[in-house]
């Protein structure tokens, strides 16, 4: 548990420093997407031996995404869900913070082997299949309908897609050293930045009239997809670096700009933010007991 305080001492600062003064996670949000993440993207990639563990963490990303999809159905049945809540269950636990949280926690508890590989989880089984599919849930449930042209404009021109394949590129060329250090020294300023940010985004408010729903979405998401996860890898494969790498992210909280997307597309705002906000909070009690877990 120790290992996760100093990221919680970062979120906690993030949502203290917009109580007293105000809050900058937009912007914040917006250089590190446009700026920082790509370069880490292309400074990780760039040097990553690729192997079968890259496989693996890639279909273990997709089997999360399935489940999520899957238990979203399965809950809308059950409880007999209209359209528009089970459409932001769907985006909630379909799409985790793999990438702001998610790499906190991977570089806390598996160094940068373990980073590098959830990059893969984070682009391929997470920003790849929200590009394609969050038109489509959100259509389901919300205003906004779904447009072929919106699917492939999202995935042309978002920043860690195009980081992602500039850095698969990359490899083919040698970085002067001049670049490689520029590249270390923004690369490490990411971890704190987004965890800051992510804390500025979290609202105790938002919670209000929704406990059971958000409690039910992230009772899915954080605890019954990494736990099917878990159950299918340790039937086939032994339980390594990948495997944990990818249960750890696939028990992350509800991804923010999904979240933001799937509200702009008229889905449930409390429910949606609620999840957002309170996973946050308890992914850093879960994490580590998922962690332990795994051993």
């Amino acid at each position: 548990m120790i290992e996760v305080l100093p990221i919680l001492l970062i979120f906690l600062s993030g949502y203290f420093f917009k109580l007293f003064k105000k809050d900058l996670s937009d912007p914040l949000v917006d250089f590190v997407l446009y700026f920082v993440f790509p370069i880490f993207i292309i400074h990780k990639i760039h040097y990553l031996e690729f192997d079968e563990s890259i496989i693996v963490i890639i279909l273990m990303g997709l089997l999360a995404f399935s489940l999520g999809l899957f238990y979203s159905f399965l809950a809308a049945k059950i409880f007999n869900l209209n359209k528009n809540t089970a459409s932001m269950i769907a985006m909630s636990v379909a799409f985790g913070n793999t990438s702001f949280l998610g790499f906190a926690f991977v570089q806390t508890y598996y160094g940068e082997a373990g980073l590098s590989l959830a990059i893969f989880y984070d682009e391929i089984a997470v920003m790849l299949l929200m590009s394609i599919f969050a038109p489509i849930i959100c259509s389901i449930g919300g205003n906004d309908s779904f447009s072929a042209k919106k699917v492939i404009k999202s995935m042309v021109t978002f920043p860690p897609m195009i980081a992602f394949v500039l850095a698969i590129l990359s490899k083919l060329i040698s970085f002067p050293q001049l670049i490689d250090l520029f590249m270390i020294k923004v690369s490490s300023i990411l971890v704190p930045l987004v965890v800051f940010a992510v804390g500025m985004k979290f609202a105790i408010s938002d919670i209000k009239g929704k406990s059971a729903l958000i409690f039910l979405t992230l009772g899915i998401k954080m605890v019954a997809i990494p736990l099917s996860l878990y159950f299918v890898a340790s039937t086939f494969m032994p339980i390594d670096l990948a495997v944990k790498v990818a249960i750890v992210e696939s028990a992350m909280p509800p991804m923010i700009l999904g979240t933001i997307i799937a509200v702009r597309a008229g889905l449930d705002k409390q429910l949606g933010l609620g999840s957002m906000g309170i996973g946050m909070i308890l992914s850093f009690v879960s994490i580590p007991l998922i962690v332990e877990f795994l051993g």
